[in-house]
């Protein structure tokens, strides 16, 4: 007979298990996907993951965090010094981040389900003290958020207590008894309380954990810097506080000699008494099992006839007065916001926290009117509290069907009008936030009404725009038929959405209107692009076989183009904030590193999705792309000299624009490698090779070089929008006769090389 695993065995297993499933969740999302085979799958195949992408993208989030934990506590060292004051806001400040770990970790996952692994569990041959034990170590080694939030701070408060190289292993010691207490509470509460709570309360109860866990981070983390509310708190503390488990945790670091080694005895104590305690808790919690019901709820008991016939009259009349204005599709939508208290808390309450925050805490250092009387600061907050309700209800449009997707597809209306409407109820709610936000803050902090106003419609345009881009990329990432929730949306698209939203900051911050106009055109242009593929997506969620092997299309070409128009602003801001001398030198530099920056990041998406008919600069007919180059290049530079001749002599030229039509003499040579090689080389790939490219497998050759002449125009000054469009033409035209962007790339340059050299 096979003798039992021991309990550490056990617990080493579930670790062990633990570590890999999570190593290939965050690797899968940089996994290159196989390119689509001719015979139908049934199911995903299974994929090693990315470890490098992984690596990369935790490295830099350890990184952030280490940064925000740092200027933390230099602000409490800058408004309390390093004495006693110091000590308790550094406490207090470990007390927040422990809730935060706590509370987050009990809201990220379900509380009415069992986890995955629960059954398996009970079935091994332990008990129930080291099936507990086992829980408990699995939840105190395999915590994330804990290990980021708590022992980064505890590590960067080492360092400034002098422990030098020894500052990680000192965080360590400092992290591991307050992870073991937060993996004592969690499993208390999302295993003891499942057991006698009901599906509806443990629901009630999630939705009012997200808001104390992102409360409690706030906290921790942005009030040190925005306001004096610690340092308050500190001052009002009473002296238990000290005695707290994150408190001794923060005197055995901060502490010398005796002191420090008292403090963390009696943190070893403490970690021990509430290991017992939460141990004797769970074995009187589960001593009937692990499941108290099955996953339907009861029933609610009827109310008496005279008050439900009432109740159910007024309700008659508030549903006809609501369907003049909604469809019974957003009708539904609604109802399930009204039910659902998590997804109504995700959707509604915390964008608006958010902002609540924020002007509670600028308000008690004395600059909510320089974050809200600034328009700018406003529209950006109003702005990013409707993307973020947008990514928890337009972009989950699909996956809030769930099982029941199916039941879409049998409706007598097309599933992309149904997508749609529900597009557009979110799109209308967001734009309700945003609105409330502007005129609250306006009021609030007493802006100005002339410069609000562009802002303001800027923020109010794009949310439509982005209303459709989270639809559209939702369709993308839903994944109906896996069986794990958690893995029914991709976190690659939602990435990228929030990638997409924080482009658009650029047209609400930039001075000038020129800009603006183009990344809301850009954005437009995209979510019609987004939308024209989700409905060729939409018909084939329930055939995961089916599934079009990925190409060059126009969505792709609009979002390197806003990437590239972005990044130009960005690096520029970077560099002159560096102390950059302004000139065509820094010109250079930003404008490469911004279209390296560009082709690398869309190239390796593109080679993660299997994407076929990328552009290619050489190739076969080199020779035919040489002449198709040179001869596009004459017409351009024809075209180019006669409009500069023509244009001054209109009646509209203005006079003071004269002196933007010639070049200033003793040209730079920055400026030369950058008109003649830089522009060429990148525009070229981006607005031929993608733009053009995704636009002629819809609509044709000719079609297509209209349509991204005049995306490419509208990405220069309004004086060069008119030969800038004739040069795309000519670029365009030359490449779909050389089928390489040696041809483009030739007649760009050339024309942009006359121009200089005939001043």
């Amino acid at each position: 007979m096979t003798k039992p695993p021991s309990a550490l065995r056990a617990g080493w297993l579930l670790v062990r298990l633990r570590l890999r499933r999570a190593a290939n969740q965050a690797g899968s999302i940089f996994q290159r996907k196989k390119a689509a085979g001719g015979k139908r799958a049934a199911t995903a195949p299974k994929r090693g993951p990315g470890f490098l992408g992984a690596a990369v993208l935790y490295g830099l989030m350890l990184w952030g965090f280490f940064g925000f934990c740092s200027a933390a506590l230099a602000s409490l060292h800058q408004q309390l010094g390093h004495g006693h004051a110091w000590l308790v806001a550094v406490q207090i400040q470990t007390g927040f981040l422990l809730l935060a770990t706590i509370v987050l970790g009990i809201g990220s996952r379900e509380l009415s389900r069992p986890e995955w692994d629960l059954e398996w569990l009970v079935t091994l041959p332990l008990s129930l003290r080291g099936l507990l034990g086992v829980r408990i170590v699995e939840r105190t080694v395999v915590n994330a958020s804990g290990w980021l939030a708590l022992w980064t701070f505890l590590t960067t408060l080492a360092k400034r207590q002098g422990f030098g190289a020894a500052s990680p292993l000192a965080g360590m010691a400092g992290t591991l008894p307050l992870l073991l207490i937060s993996g004592v509470v969690r499993t208390v509460f999302d295993t003891g309380l499942r057991v006698v709570l009901r599906s509806g309360s443990l629901r009630n109860l999630q939705a009012l954990l997200s808001i104390a866990g992102l409360l409690a981070f706030w906290l921790a983390l942005f009030a040190p810097s925005g306001s004096s509310l610690l340092a308050d708190a500190a001052d009002a503390a009473p002296s238990w506080v000290e005695w707290l488990p994150s408190s001794l945790a923060v005197r055995a670091l901060a502490g010398s000699g005796g002191a420090a080694w008292t403090a963390a005895g009696v943190l070893a104590a403490e970690t021990g008494l509430v290991l017992a305690a939460g141990a004797l808790l769970l074995r009187r919690l589960l001593r009937s099992g692990v499941v108290a019901a099955g996953s339907r709820e009861s029933v609610r008991t009827a109310v008496g006839r005279g008050s439900s016939g009432s109740a159910a009259g007024a309700s008659a009349a508030v549903v006809v007065r609501v369907r003049r204005w909604i469809s019974p599709l957003q009708g539904r939508e609604l109802r399930l916001l009204a039910r659902d208290r998590a997804f109504l808390v995700q959707t509604l309450i915390l964008p608006l926290l958010i902002v609540g925050m924020q002007f509670v805490l600028n308000s008690r250092a004395g600059s909510a009117a320089a974050v809200f009387g600034a328009p700018q600061h406003l529209a950006a907050v109003a702005f990013g509290a409707a993307a973020y309700m947008l990514m928890f209800s337009a972009f989950q449009t699909l996956n809030a069907e769930g099982p029941a997707l199916w039941l879409l597809f049998s409706f007598p209306r097309p599933l992309d009008a149904m997508v749609r409407d529900k597009a557009r109820l979110w799109g209308v709610i967001a734009t309700s936030i945003a609105a409330a936000v502007l005129v609250i803050g306006a009021v609030t902090a007493r802006a100005p009404l002339a410069a609000t106003v562009v802002p303001a419609a800027i923020v109010l345009a794009g949310i439509p725009i982005y209303a459709t881009i989270a639809t559209s990329l939702g369709v993308f990432a839903c994944n109906p038929l896996a069986t794990d929730v958690r893995r029914r949306v991709r976190p690659d698209y939602l990435y990228l959405y929030m990638l997409l939203a924080s482009f658009y900051a650029f047209a609400i911050y930039t001075p000038d209107l020129w800009p603006r106009v183009v990344l809301v055109v850009l954005s437009l242009l995209l979510a019609l692009a987004l939308w024209q593929k989700a409905k060729d997506r939409l018909p084939l969620l329930l055939d995961p076989g089916a599934v079009a092997r990925s190409e060059v299309s126009l969505s792709d070409g609009l979002i390197a183009a806003m990437l590239f128009f972005v990044l130009q602003g960005v690096v520029a801001l970077m560099a002159l904030s560096a102390g950059a001398e302004p000139g065509a030198s820094t010109a250079l530099v930003i404008f490469t590193l911004a279209g390296a920056l560009t082709w690398g990041l869309v190239r390796y998406v593109m080679w993660r999705h299997k994407t076929t008919g990328v552009p290619a600069f050489l190739g076969a007919g080199a020779g035919r792309a040489v002449f198709w180059g040179l001869a596009g290049g004459a017409a351009a530079i024809l075209a180019g000299l006669a409009y500069v001749w023509i244009l001054p002599r209109t009646p509209w030229f203005p006079e003071d624009a004269a002196p933007l039509l010639r070049v200033a003499p003793g040209i730079d040579p920055a400026l030369a490698v950058l008109a003649v090689a830089g522009a060429p080389i990148f525009e070229e790939w981006i607005f031929r090779g993608l733009v053009f490219g995704g636009l002629r497998r819809s609509y044709g050759p000719w079609r297509a070089a209209l349509a991204s002449a005049a995306i490419f125009a509208v990405m220069h000054p309004p004086l060069a929008v008119v030969p800038v469009f004739l040069v795309g033409l000519c670029a365009a035209a030359a490449y779909q006769r050389a089928g390489i962007l040696l041809a483009p790339v030739l007649v760009h340059a050339l024309y942009n090389g006359a121009l200089l050299a005939l001043g």
